[in-house]
């Protein structure tokens, strides 16, 4: 057998076992527990914006039909809409008998009661949470003549307090997460991983932006602006001599907000991965910059960074994941 016919054989045993390689990562990633979910778009002044939010299919006890519910990891708790639950309370007796207005143990920057043993599911996955807090006065009524319509309904927030222990993953390209208890090593492998903090219910990413690293907070609530900031970072990151400037009215949890935007300066990355050149945008708020100020963070990330990748976040080891082009 000549050196080139033993070359040939080589090459092509090589290009089997990476082909089998890959099929086994892919057999693995697709085997996973997916869960749809879909975008809701908003109109802020003019423009409209196609992913506004992440809204979540979940069940709730015996409730008839399925709800929705946006997927936030900037909340530290998952809550209910007193508004939209509130004709199901008085129609479904078993359900209002586990509100408790006794617990004042926990702060909120709205008044709150909890709904206690309270069974939800997100496909086939039921959720750890049994104790649920519910904003009074909060979120869009629900008629009682479209109680036991199919239209699915906006009654809450899925928070943090989901993922503890947990392996979550979004693959925002096909619409799609899950949550599961580990990866294999197959499942593992085909991801650029980086070392986050996870601290009281808080996910902060060490980002680069030129040649400093700094933490910042991701999001799934967060999903209009690549990077939020304070004027500090904004002034120093921002390229402001480009004359480019955009000014957005944004609703949060009942209020508006404005915040000015400007094209990013300097190159961004997440560990070796580098992120697209976005813009960056200033919340004037002194209470936003104190909440950066005490979170030890630069600002906010979100979902608008990896619109088109799928990412992982090991919360039991404290890990962010972007997966590898396959």
């Amino acid at each position: 057998m000549t050196k080139r016919v033993i070359l040939l054989l080589l090459i092509v045993l090589f290009a089997i076992a990476c082909q089998t390689r890959e099929s086994g990562e892919q057999s693995a990633f697709e085997a996973l527990p997916w869960i749809q979910y879909k975008w809701v778009g908003i109109d802020v002044g003019k423009r409209h914006i196609d992913h506004a939010a992440i809204l979540l299919p979940i069940t709730v006890e015996d409730l008839p039909g399925t709800f929705l519910a946006q997927f936030d990891l900037g909340a530290t708790r998952s809550i209910f809409y007193e508004n939209a639950l509130k004709n199901y309370f008085k129609h479904f007796p078993k359900l209002a008998a586990r509100i408790d207005t006794t617990d004042h143990s926990m702060r909120f920057d709205m008044d709150y009661f909890l709904l206690r043993q309270v069974a939800v599911t997100l496909g086939k996955y039921a959720l750890p949470v049994q104790d649920y807090v519910v904003y009074k006065n909060f979120g869009e009524d629900i008629p009682e003549d479209s109680m036991q319509t199919g239209t699915q309904k906006l009654i809450g927030t899925i928070g943090m307090d989901i993922c503890k222990d947990r392996v979550v993953l979004i693959d925002y390209a096909r619409t799609r997460l899950c949550f599961v208890d580990s990866l294999s090593s197959e499942a593992l492998e085909p991801f650029e991983w980086v070392d986050c903090k996870i601290e009281a219910g808080r996910i902060k990413l060490p980002m680069k932006f030129g040649n400093e690293i700094h933490s910042v907070l991701f999001d799934t609530g967060s999903s209009i602006f690549p990077i939020l900031t304070d004027s500090t970072y904004w002034n120093r990151y921002a390229d402001l001599t480009s004359g480019k400037r955009d000014t957005l009215a944004v609703p949060a949890w009942g209020q508006t907000y404005h915040v000015y935007g400007a094209p990013m300066g300097v190159p961004v990355s997440i560990g070796n991965w580098p992120l697209e050149k976005k813009w960056i945008y200033l919340s004037p708020r002194k209470d936003m910059a104190e909440f950066f100020r005490q979170e030890q963070v630069m600002g906010i990330t979100g979902n608008a960074y990896f619109l088109n990748e799928t990412i992982a976040i090991d919360f039991k080891h404290a890990r962010f994941g972007i997966l590898r082009n396959r």
